[in-house]
């Protein structure tokens, strides 16, 4: 709004220029027809419609006329008007410069009330004007019509149009048949000009501009001289003869007041005195005055409707390009501290690309690199560099510019106090590249800092094999002031050196001082107790040895100048146990202040066996659990982040032949223990004997993807296929996929409650009875081989079967066993009463192939060559074993 606001004010401002010029050029036209005055009032209506124009040295308009379109977040708000008088008193009227100690900036404020006011204005003209046009409307209604667009009215002494797509011409009843002819040519004339249309558009300009008397001036003279002009052509057509005659037709017609109100869409008699003597006046030029006067009027418009052409100079004359450099300059700052220039080159590669791409060209892309020494970014992970200040930007070209700057760095403690730990100058060759403002080069000088003797205090840690796993440090001028506690905390946050344990004989890092050396280095290590020991640092070439121990461990170097001041550098060293898998994250999941490392073991991935392991600092083993791409081991764990603090959060939606259980489960690691924070369960099953609780299950979808809405994916198993973290939860959120296989159900429009409702509707009335439905088949119910041989071959009985065939069905010894170990001690055990004696000798898997063809429009079960492992329990008295559940069939290629 504010943008539009300052529109309008900058071309109202122009346009108070032309319409002086318009009026002072009529002075002069006086003598000549007044269609010339009329055309003048186009350039009028040009500048306070287009916000635009073209350059011109025909010009009449004063340079750098405007109000800059930042005025609300500039320092010091000013106009330029043209007028030095008229610039004083308003800029003198303006909010003085806004200050940091300032709650709100004052021209803001002032904006805000203007573009109110402006507003209100606007609506006020316009529900006037409807309200006049209707009103007039409604008084026209009893109009006779005459011939044509010809219509007579009653109580009405001047002609008018009233209309816009098919305008009317009504006439006062009292007409004489020779005053008629002139007055109908006079209104016929207007029509076909498109006075009608012009009036109003320029009404509605006028109600947009309201609030500058000199647009309301324009308003009412362009209305003068379309009358006068329209005259002019009733005298040209209809002889000089007729001159007297029509003057006292328009004083006869004359009321004295306006009768058409505030209508917009009608006009008629105005300015009975001046058209009087204007067409007793009236006299046609010679032909060759008009075509001279025709040019001039044309130059003039020119003129009026043009800016004036400005001398192109090194300096900046293009506010809003200068703009723009501006901002791509401070994008591009505000990106600087997301490169590690100590990070791997793989990782510093995709970072250039992801942070400096759409800011920098190509070239010094490529060319920061194959050199990344050249290149802006973060050495350390404090100080940091956080924005550039502009001192200067400077125009070479119209596709080139050069930008003055510093590089700012700030710690926690210097961003807080507004301040800057250190600068470095830079140099910003700006250019054009295919209509695109882009950095094509940077140059940096030395770093400056608040004080001369920490100039050359810069160092960096690496790894002698460049630390592949990326890595991260902080550091602190005030070494002793921080807790140890917090430092911790502060480290879990950063992405240290990490090394294979295979490899830790031959790893070490060390610090590279580029310039000043310390006089020392006390290097401690941080136990997890809190506990501090010195650690061997070489004096001579600041080596550190990697331990060769798993796990976790936490350093603080102290280094001290010569000077005596101190700061300290912590860090942290993870070496990764082989046997631990592979590394995925950490996180501090028990809740202890320091984050545990989580691995994925895929050691047993051939035999669709995955675990993870969550290994402390210690190298200790705190938790772990097993997922399988076998249908009874699905699973999924997330990493779940609330209120800074981590959860791991599970969940597994199981499906067994149409019976779902849905369970997540929010818990902890406290007290190297499982806490369970939050957890529900979900039951439902989709083969229409029951009604799904839609009200339940929507509910329980929007309470998993909040949760799964603040996660990141760690391991799943779902659906027979491993996917691994660190990824987005977003693929995973749940919205009962299942629902898909039955798209035919639903329109594009559906919600999801929806579906579920037509999808419980549907299976309620195909419901069909398969789960231990053995019919009439003659079989040893002591045999489970033989109930599930029976069960599948009870399908014939059923309308929908058209053929089926057991070609296999046996016991399956392993998936018992991996099923017993997943449901033993399980909430859906306990809520059947199964204990895990009763699992142990009454419960059975038998994996079944069948061939077979149903019928689709009476089943949505699938058919062909399927596998499918049956869930049987065993009354313990009578020996009879019972389906329970069974997979969904799988497809046999």
């Amino acid at each position: 709004m504010d943008a539009l606001f300052l529109a309008v004010l900058n071309m109202s401002l122009k346009a108070s220029y032309v319409i002086a010029f318009v009026i002072v050029i009529r002075l002069f036209l006086k003598k000549f027809p007044k269609v010339y005055s009329y055309a003048l009032w186009v350039s009028v209506l040009f500048r306070l419609i287009c916000p635009f124009s073209f350059d011109s040295i025909f010009s009449l308009i004063p340079k750098e006329v405007n109000i800059p379109p930042d005025i609300a977040y500039s320092p010091k708000p000013e106009i330029n008007s043209g007028i030095t008088a008229i610039d004083g008193v308003v800029n003198n009227v303006l909010p003085p410069p806004v200050t940091l100690a300032a709650s709100a900036n004052p021209m803001q404020i002032w904006l805000a009330i203007g573009e109110a006011v402006w507003l209100i204005g606007i609506a006020i003209l316009i529900i006037y004007s409807v309200f006049t046009t209707v009103k007039l409307y409604n008084n026209l209604k009893n109009a006779k019509h005459l011939e044509d667009n010809v219509c007579i009215i009653n109580g009405y002494k001047t002609p008018f149009v009233f209309g816009i797509v098919n305008p009317k011409i009504y006439l006062p009843d009292r007409l004489s048949e020779s005053e008629k002819s002139y007055v109908l040519l006079h209104e016929q004339t207007h029509i076909k000009r498109l006075d009608h249309i012009a009036k109003l558009i320029f009404f509605i300009v006028t109600c947009i501009h309201w609030f500058n008397p000199l647009v309301w001036i324009a308003f009412y003279l362009m209305g003068q001289d379309m009358e006068l002009s329209c005259d002019e052509k009733v005298v040209k057509e209809m002889g000089s003869s007729i001159k007297k005659e029509y003057s006292s037709s328009l004083l006869s017609m004359s009321t004295g007041r306006r009768i058409l109100g505030g209508s917009p869409i009608a006009f008629g008699e105005n300015n009975t005195e001046g058209r009087i003597k204007n067409v007793m006046n009236y006299k046609k030029p010679a032909l060759r005055v008009l075509i001279l006067v025709s040019i001039i009027i044309v130059i003039f418009i020119i003129g009026l409707v043009t800016n004036p052409k400005s001398n192109e100079t090194i300096e900046i004359s293009n506010k809003q390009e200068k703009i723009e450099i501006e901002n791509l300059v401070k994008s591009f700052g505000g990106k600087i501290k997301s490169v590690s220039l100590s990070a791997p080159e793989d990782v510093f590669n995709d970072s250039l690309k992801v942070n400096y791409g759409e800011f920098v060209s190509l070239t010094l892309l490529m060319k920061w690199q194959k050199d990344p020494t050249n290149a802006p970014g973060r050495v350390l992970s404090s100080p940091w560099p956080e924005r550039i200040d502009i001192v200067s930007v400077e125009k070479l070209s119209d596709t080139e510019y050069v930008v003055n700057g510093n590089i700012i760095e700030v710690t926690s403690d210097e961003l807080k106090q507004g301040v800057a730990a250190a600068t470095y100058s830079i140099i910003l060759n700006i250019k054009k590249i295919e209509g695109k403002w882009l950095i094509d080069d940077l140059t940096k000088d030395e770093m400056i800092t608040e004080q001369e003797s920490a100039k050359k205090r810069f160092y960096i840690m690496t790894a002698n094999d460049g630390a592949p796993h990326g890595c991260e440090y902080g550091t602190t001028r005030e070494a002793g002031q921080i807790d140890t506690l917090e430092m911790l905390s502060m480290l879990g946050k950063l992405q240290g050196f990490v090394f294979d344990e295979d490899y830790v004989s031959q790893q070490y890092i060390e610090f590279q001082f580029l310039y000043d050396e310390p006089k020392e280095i006390n290097l401690l290590y941080i136990a997890k107790d809190g506990l501090q020991t010195e650690y061997p640092i070489d004096s001579a070439t600041y080596v550190i040895k990697v331990p060769e121990k798993a796990g976790f461990h936490s350093f603080f170097a102290d280094i001290i100048w010569e000077n005596g001041e101190k700061e300290t550098v912590f860090f942290s060293i993870t070496i990764k146990s082989k046997s631990y898998g592979e590394f995925i994250s950490r996180s501090d999941v028990n809740w202890d202040g320091i984050e545990e490392s989580i691995y994925i073991d895929k050691s047993q991935i051939e035999e669709r066996l995955v675990t993870l392991r969550i290994i402390d600092v210690s190298d200790v083993e705190l938790w772990s659990e097993q997922f399988s791409t076998s249908h009874a081991g699905w699973n999924q764990l997330f990493l779940c982040e609330m209120d800074d603090k981590q959860y791991l959060l599970g969940y597994n939606p199981a499906m067994f032949q149409g019976y779902c259980t849905y369970v997540y489960t929010l818990f902890t690691l406290e007290d190297d223990k499982e806490k369970v924070i939050r957890t529900n369960k979900l039951e439902f099953d989709i083969n229409g004997t029951k009604e799904l609780d839609v009200t339940e299950m929507i509910e329980f979808a929007d309470e998993i993807n909040i949760l799964l809405g603040k996660s990141n994916l760690l391991i799943s198993s779902n659906g027979g296929d491993f996917s691994f973290g660190l990824q987005s939860a977003d693929l995973f959120f749940e919205g009962f996929s299942w629902l898909d296989e039955y798209k035919e159900l639903f329109a594009e429009e559906d919600s999801l409650e929806s579906k579920l409702q037509k999808f419980s509707e549907y299976a309620a009335s195909s419901q069909t009875e398969t789960n231990g439905n053995t019919g009439d088949y003659d079989y040893d119910a002591t045999d489970p081989v033989e109930v599930v041989r029976a069960d599948y071959m009870s399908w014939l009985k059923e309308d929908y079967t058209i053929s089926m065939n057991v070609l296999n069905a046996e016991v399956d010894d392993a998936e018992t066993q991996r099923m017993f170990e997943y449901y033993k001690g399980g909430e859906l055990a306990k809520s059947r009463g199964w204990t895990d004696e009763y699992l142990d000798q009454h419960f059975i898997v038998v994996k079944v192939i069948y061939e077979c063809e149903l019928d689709h429009n009476k089943t949505f079960m699938n058919d062909g060559l399927l596998e499918s492992y049956v869930f049987l329990t065993r009354d313990p008295e009578s020996g009879v074993w019972t389906i329970w559940t069974r997979t969904s069939p799988s497809e046999i290629s």
